[in-house]
């Protein structure tokens, strides 16, 4: 079988396979003593039947499926063996057939006049791994800061009140206080007091604009202002209405309906009733043993809040610097490529790539009908858009790690290839190119 390859754009070769009347009868003979090995016919032991009497029991379709599958797999399977310097991957697309002509088929063979013979060419693409060019030695101009992840006793403060308020407990309170969490339920009125909206929210330290510690000197924005004027000393089962001005009440309170004055729909709120539903008491737990044990377990190092605190201050240190590793090395990849290093990732790498990444999507969404149901609402367009972005995103991302194995590669960076440790290729990246 003869063929001939053509590289084209974006990692990937035009391959075209002549195909001979030969190579059909010698393909379709293969595909028979298949289908003969797990034939049972009456008078024939099972795999002895006459080959005749094997392609009379096969369907056509199936007989030439089966051939010309094999008739691509053999001309491919001989093509890369003589080019093992190619390296192909994945599986080929965009497969067409036709009859030859003598125009086309004198490119690729001597032989006179293949389509007299009945001669067919069968063509597709398949993809390569992806060589990222040097365009130019710019990229070596590129290097990393030196990263200052000290970490500050606010942070770590912070980090501490977290952990507390994970293993916080609740105890009932009568009145609402800096240290409370509270349900409320709101209703929307109208000038005649007709319910509008309703629904309901919680308040608490966030909308208070406090730490636990109530720091007095803390700036307090007109948010929370708002919640502090409005809510603290009010008891469980208070009742009250305040004037539904939309310029003093905060936005997470506002009505979900829409505004007659943007839109000319719905009805104008007048007024906004609140209920306190529920008070609860926040209380911190104490850094003790027990707490310890059961964060860390009993052969943990930490000990004590001393320790603790330090290990806070080192899970901090450690996230910081990698936080600004990643934005770092980023900024790196974005800044080469296509400049410097420049990549065409192949159609079938991207493909997967935007399969795995709505895969992931449908995890997060529970299944793949909530997805389709989202596409649903959001319309044809918007949904066609999404799936674009997708796939840039998908085609970014590659470009981005294949010219990140291409720095690896030319500042000889020893990597474990086998098992490499978190975030190890860009960590030695960023001892090799720091200042």
């Amino acid at each position: 079988m003869q063929h001939k390859l053509t590289k084209w754009a974006q990692s990937c070769y035009d391959i075209e396979l002549v195909v001979t009347t030969e190579d059909q009868e010698k393909s379709k003979e293969k595909i028979l003593k298949n289908f003969q090995k797990d034939l049972e016919l009456p008078g024939f032991r099972k795999g002895h039947a006459p080959m005749d009497k094997v392609e009379e029991n096969v369907k056509p379709e199936y007989l030439a499926v089966g051939v010309y599958e094999n008739l691509i797999n053999s001309g491919l399977q001989e093509l890369i063996k003589e080019n093992p310097t190619i390296r192909f991957i994945w599986e080929p697309y965009d497969v067409n057939q036709k009859k030859a002509t003598s125009t086309n088929s004198e490119q690729l063979t001597t032989n006179s006049k293949n389509e007299e013979k009945g001669d067919t060419i069968i063509t597709l693409k398949l993809d390569i791994f992806p060589d990222v060019e040097v365009v130019n030695e710019d990229w070596k101009k590129h290097s990393l800061k030196k990263i200052d992840n000290a970490v500050k006793q606010e942070e770590i403060d912070d980090a501490m009140a977290r952990l507390k308020k994970n293993y916080a407990d609740y105890k009932d309170a009568d009145a609402i206080a800096l240290d409370t969490i509270s349900k409320v339920a709101l209703v929307y009125l109208d000038k005649d007091w007709a319910e509008v909206d309703k629904w309901h929210t919680y308040v608490g330290e966030s909308e208070f604009g406090q730490k636990m510690s109530d720091d007095k000197d803390q700036k307090m924005s007109d948010d929370e202002k708002f919640f502090r004027e409005t809510f603290l000393g009010k008891k469980k089962g208070d009742e009250f209405t305040i004037k539904y001005d939309t310029k003093k009440i905060p936005e997470v309170l506002l009505s979900k309906k829409p505004d007659p004055a943007k839109d000319g729909a719905g009805i104008k709120v007048a007024e906004l009733k609140f209920t306190i539903q529920d008070v609860k008491q926040i209380i911190l737990p104490e850094i003790n043993d027990e707490m310890l044990e059961k964060l860390f377990g009993k052969e943990s190092q930490v000990k004590n809040e001393k320790d603790l605190i330090g290990f806070i201050e080192t899970s901090i240190a450690e996230q910081k610097f990698e936080q600004e590793l990643m934005k770092q090395v980023e900024d790196l990849l974005n800044a080469v490529k296509g400049k410097n290093l420049k990549v065409e990732v192949p159609h079938t790498l991207i493909e997967e790539e935007s399969k795995s990444r709505v895969a992931n999507l449908e995890k997060r969404f529970g299944t793949k009908e909530r997805v389709d149901e989202y596409f649903k609402q959001i319309g044809e367009e918007k949904t066609k858009q999404f799936m674009e972005d997708i796939k840039r995103a998908s085609q970014e991302s590659l470009e981005k790690f294949f010219v990140l194995q291409k720095l690896v590669q030319l500042l000889e960076l020893q990597i474990n290839r086998e098992n490499p440790g978190h975030l190890e290729i860009e960590k030695k990246l960023y001892e090799k190119l720091m200042k």
